[in-house]
């Protein structure tokens, strides 16, 4: 697991913001996620601003174990956005759509989260789409 640790390093010397994704080969909702949301060019261009580490939680090895329990990335699909000291900005646990997730994606890409929390940015920007 050399590549997490690598990830790590290179986050503490980006400070900027990052994101884990849990998810599981074995799960239909993941599969979905990626297909019809992480899948979409829109979704895509936005993540590209992040590092975005992939964490399979079907791996048995001891530093995914430890990613898992200590972000609680249990459920799957989990995106959890990290800020720039690896503190988590915002989650999205579960299959979302296009919308609510770009909406989401925003709250992180454009530096909203320096001004306050998630609900504060909703309050400004309006509620996130909640399908497409």
């Amino acid at each position: 697991m050399a590549g997490v640790w690598a990830f790590w390093a290179a986050l503490a010397l980006a400070g900027s913001p990052s994101a884990l994704y849990f998810y599981s080969t074995t799960c239909p909702y993941c599969e979905l996620f990626e297909i019809f949301t992480l899948g979409d060019a829109e979704v895509d261009a936005e993540l590209r601003a992040l590092p975005v580490r992939r964490i399979d939680t079907g791996e048995a090895e001891a530093p995914v174990i430890a990613l898992v329990k200590e972000h609680r990335g249990y459920v799957t699909p989990t995106m959890v956005f990290l800020g720039p000291e690896g503190e988590e900005l915002h989650r999205v646990t579960g299959y979302v759509y296009k919308g609510e997730f770009l909406c989401r994606l925003r709250y992180i890409t454009g530096g909203h989260w320096r001004e306050g929390g998630f609900k504060r940015y909703e309050e400004k920007q309006g509620a996130c789409p909640a399908s497409q």
